[in-house]
């Protein structure tokens, strides 16, 4: 559901989600660079991927609703990077 939610809200597919990285959001302006896009091979392994074409790189908004969600999965994020680095 929130995958879904996530594909809907910044018109983009659920690889160029699974590819975003934290640097990817700009929290201040409510907007997602997307970049990459991520894609399942046929060994299962994950692998990130450039997009078709220089067009699928772009700014999109993200509604503010998602704000307070998007700032506590970044946080959790940062939080389990720094834990796991010790």
């Amino acid at each position: 559901m929130a995958k879904t939610r996530g594909c809907a809200a910044t018109r983009s597919g659920c690889g160029e989600l699974a590819a975003l990285r934290h640097r990817a959001f700009g929290l201040e302006g409510l907007t997602v660079t997307v970049r990459r896009a991520q894609a399942e091979l046929q060994d299962d392994r994950l692998c990130g991927k450039a997009p078709r074409s220089a067009a699928r790189v772009r700014a999109v908004d993200f509604p503010a609703e998602l704000l307070d969600a998007v700032t506590h999965l970044l946080e959790q994020v940062t939080t389990a990077r720094s834990t796991n680095s010790r």
